[in-house]
């Protein structure tokens, strides 16, 4: 199993309106969004320019272009800088308050921990500030049951391929807390 399950009280509450935190590598992204699947206010931060100009930053003089990447360090160094603007912008769109958020979902696992740690300890902020429930986030079991938000069709249980940095994997889905790994990259991420 990916994932351990998470506790059923969790998954069998329904919380009206949900904000989403994601850091797991090196864009900012905040959503809100409500029960009824639609978004109502997503922020999003890259980070694509500052990496690419470091990285040609440290290539200089030398005949090698830049590889491309993320480097670790800036990319949580900016989430660190931009979690707060993303949150705020998210709050500030179409008269949102934290009143209006019954839970805060956040990207726990996998990804590059310095970044997943910065998402945790502003979240662990949020969650003491605003008394608000948590709710621990799979990013590659998130990506699996994305899907279905946009093809009502797609039923339990299905075989997935997801293909996101270093964590590429095929799965069954056989529900929203059952996740099998059934192969995976067995070196780096593809392209």
């Amino acid at each position: 199993m990916l994932l351990k399950q998470i506790p059923n009280r969790i998954l069998l509450r329904r919380y009206t309106t949900v904000i989403g935190i994601e850091t797991s590598c090196d864009d900012t992204s905040v959503g809100i969004v409500t029960d009824g699947h639609k978004i109502i206010a997503e922020s999003k931060y890259n980070q694509f320019l500052m990496h690419k100009n470091l990285g040609h930053a440290r290539q200089k003089g030398k005949l090698t272009s830049w590889p491309g990447g993320v480097i670790p360090n800036l990319a949580r160094r900016l989430h660190h800088d931009n979690l707060i603007h993303a949150v705020s912008d998210c709050i500030e769109k179409n008269g949102n308050t934290w009143k209006n958020i019954d839970a805060l979902a956040l990207t726990i696992k996998p990804g590059l921990e310095p970044c997943l740690w910065e998402g945790i300890k502003f979240s662990v902020l949020l969650l003491q500030k605003h008394k608000i429930p948590f709710i621990p986030i799979h990013h590659m079991e998130a990506h699996a049951l994305t899907s279905r938000l946009f093809d009502k069709e797609i039923q339990f249980p299905f075989i997935t391929l997801l293909i996101s940095g270093g964590h590429c994997l095929i799965a069954l889905v056989e529900d929203y807390d059952k996740f099998y790994k059934l192969g995976d990259s067995i070196d780096i991420s593809p392209g």
